[in-house]
C-alpha cells in the first residue's frame, strides 16, 4: 500500500474526519501534520515537505492559497476545499511538453490560442 505524506491545513474537524475515513484502496493518507492556522504555514510546509496538502478555505475565500503552497512545496499536490465543502480545487505544478510536427502558421496560431484558453481556466 502506497502512503501519501499529507498535511491537513485549516480544515473543519468534520471534513477532516470524512477525508481520513475515505476508503482509498491501494493508497493510504499518512497525516504528517495537522495545522489549525496558516500563521507559519510556509515554514512548516518547508520543514515537512509533504506529498499532498489538503487545505480548507474560509467561506467566500478563493483558492489562491494553493499557489502560495506550491511556491513552497512545488512537488506537492494541493487540494483546496471550499468553505461549504461543495467545491474542490486541485493544483499541481508539472512540466508539460507537446511536440508539433509539420508546423505551419495555422498550427502555431492554434497552439498559442489553446495555451491562452488553458491559462484562463
Amino acid at each position: 500500500m502506497i502512503a501519501i505524506r499529507t498535511a491537513v491545513v485549516t480544515m473543519s474537524p468534520m471534513l477532516r474526519d470524512i477525508i481520513k475515513a475515505l476508503p482509498t484502496g491501494s493508497v493510504r493518507l499518512e497525516i504528517v501534520a495537522e495545522l489549525a492556522t496558516r500563521k507559519l504555514l510556509k515554514n512548516q510546509l518547508k520543514a515537512i515537505s509533504p506529498d499532498m496538502v489538503l487545505i480548507g478555505l474560509a467561506r467566500g475565500e478563493k483558492d489562491r492559497i494553493a499557489r502560495t503552497v506550491l511556491s513552497v512545496v512545488p512537488r506537492s499536490k494541493v487540494i483546496a476545499f471550499s468553505g461549504a465543502g461543495r467545491h474542490v480545487y486541485i493544483h499541481e505544478m508539472r512540466p508539460h511538453r507537446t511536440e508539433l510536427s509539420d508546423v505551419s502558421a495555422k498550427v502555431v496560431i492554434r497552439a498559442v490560442c489553446a495555451v491562452h484558453r488553458a491559462r484562463k481556466v
